[in-house]
Formats: structure tokens, C-alpha cells, sequence
């Protein structure tokens, strides 16, 4: 009697296990993946790029604090469209649903804009804060930059 109650134990640590390891996806609607991944050690982003029926530029993701145990804050993403010329333009910017985005906590972000017509890329900047504690020596605000966010929207 104490053995099968010893194998259901480990058949349920086993099936805890591959669900806690399953594929990295991050979505605010179940089911839904996103293509595209940023992170700069702290938080991570990942969101999917659509262009409206209008023409409008619509960036929908999550961003994340999967690595740090300390939470971030204030996040806001900053979306440019980039010239064939490399000169950008502010086109957008959002900030993620929750203020403060604990560890392994996911936050959604949605941007919206309609595009000059001459853009070659979109590129962004999030920029969020943390507070300096014994985690990192580091505090203050952070920004990371993502080049060519939508590589299969054309422009």
C-alpha cells in the first residue's frame, strides 16, 4: 500500500515537472504564442506585429521578469519607425498594464499607430526601473533597444 502511494507521489511531481517545463510561451489570451523575443537579463518582452484592414501598426505582447527576482517597474515600450536613411521617428508609446511586474509575473503591452510610409523598419526602446538591492548594483532606469521588431510587416 505505501508504494502506490509513493508512485502516485512521483506521478505527480513528474506531471508538475513537464508542465513547469513546457514551451516558453507568454500570451494574454490562452493558446496564443508570440514570435518575437527581446530580453536584456531582467525583463523580457515578446509580442506579434499585425497591420489593421486601415493600415494601422498593431505591436500586442507581454513583457515579463522571468530572470530577476526583483520586480520592474513603470515599463514603457517606445515604438520608432527607421528611414531607409537610418534617421527615426517617435511613432508611438505604451506602457504595460500593471505598474509593477513581480518575478515570473507577465504584464500586457498593446501599441498602435498608423506609419509614415517611409519607414524601412520598426525598431524599439522599453524602458522600465528597478530599485538597487543585494540582486544588482545597478539600479535606477533601463533601456534596452530592439532593432527590426517586425521583420515580416512590410513598412
Amino acid at each position: 500500500m505505501r508504494q502506490v502511494g509513493y508512485g502516485v507521489l512521483g506521478l505527480v511531481l513528474l506531471t508538475m515537472g513537464l508542465v513547469a517545463c513546457g514551451p516558453a510561451r507568454m500570451s494574454t489570451v490562452p493558446g496564443r504564442e508570440f514570435p518575437y523575443r527581446v530580453t536584456d537579463g531582467m525583463a523580457e518582452l515578446r509580442w506579434d506585429c499585425t497591420r489593421t484592414e486601415t493600415g494601422e501598426v498593431r505591436i500586442e505582447g507581454v513583457a515579463n521578469s522571468p530572470f530577476f527576482p526583483q520586480p520592474i517597474k513603470d515599463l514603457q515600450v517606445q515604438v520608432y519607425e527607421v528611414g531607409v536613411n537610418d534617421v527615426s521617428v517617435l511613432r508611438a508609446s505604451a506602457n504595460a498594464r500593471e505598474v509593477l511586474i513581480q518575478a515570473n509575473s507577465r504584464s500586457p503591452f498593446e501599441v498602435a499607430f498608423k506609419p509614415a510610409g517611409r519607414a524601412a523598419r520598426y525598431d524599439f526602446v522599453y524602458v522600465y526601473r528597478i530599485e538597487e538591492s543585494k540582486h544588482t548594483a545597478r539600479g535606477g532606469e533601463q533601456r534596452t533597444l530592439a532593432r527590426n521588431i517586425c521583420p515580416d510587416l512590410k513598412p
